[in-house]
Formats: structure tokens, C-alpha cells, sequence
């Protein structure tokens, strides 16, 4: 597989926008946020002076960070309203099930433990 042409052609970017799309077709109400993520990620890594390298994959996982919500049941992910407890933890899985999804992809592996940790907070409350 190595030799076939459209596998070299392949713009990692551009699949990357793809699964956003994707993403935000299925939830219309937060469509746009993966890309106000990385944005502002990008600014967060340019004034904290890391690599380009570095940068890169924040930027990636900071677009990637909500995949998992593909995993959550549309009757929660698209509530109107507030959730019951146990939508709320049905919520709360994405981003391990985000995790889970990257980690079928040697390069996406390398970013799962971003997506896994987006909603940790210093004090160790988050989820």
C-alpha cells in the first residue's frame, strides 16, 4: 500500500476537518467550538513559546478534543435543556470514549491523553 498514489495525496489536515465536520453536523448547536479551541490553543502555544511540533499537535487534539460526543446518545447530546444526573453522566464519558477513538490511529495516539484530559481541572474536580 505503500505505492499507491492517492494514500501519498492524502492532506492529514484535511481529514482532520473532515471528522470536525462531521462532528458539527451532529451537533449544530456547538458546530464552530473545535475551531475556537484550537485557535485560541494555538495563541496559548505561541506565547508559552513551544515547538512547532508541540504546537501542532495541540492544535490537532484542541480540534479533536469533543470527537467522543459521537459516542453520546443524541437523546443526550442534543437535549434542550437541562440533563438528569445520569445524562449528565453519559455526558461526561466523551472524552474517554474521544480517547478510545484516537487510539485506533498510531498518530492520533499520541494525542488521546489531551482529549482524555480536556475537562480536568487543577483541583482534580473535573471530569
Amino acid at each position: 500500500m505503500s505505492d499507491c498514489n492517492f494514500c501519498k495525496e492524502i492532506d492529514f489536515h484535511e481529514i482532520i476537518e473532515c471528522i470536525v465536520s462531521a462532528h458539527d453536523a451532529k451537533d449544530p448547536y456547538t458546530a464552530g467550538h473545535s475551531e475556537r479551541v484550537s485557535d485560541m490553543a494555538i495563541a496559548v502555544c505561541e506565547i508559552l513559546n513551544l515547538t512547532e511540533e508541540q504546537t501542532q499537535q495541540i492544535h490537532i487534539a484542541a480540534h479533536l478534543h469533543d470527537i467522543g460526543k459521537i459516542g453520546v446518545p443524541d437523546i443526550v447530546l442534543l437535549k434542550e435543556g437541562r440533563l438528569t444526573d445520569d445524562e449528565w453522566e453519559k455526558m461526561k464519558k466523551h472524552p474517554e470514549i474521544g480517547s478510545e477513538i484516537l487510539s485506533k490511529s498510531q498518530q492520533l495516539s499520541e494525542l488521546k491523553d489531551i482529549v482524555i484530559h480536556h475537562h480536568e481541572r487543577y483541583d482534580g474536580k473535573g471530569y
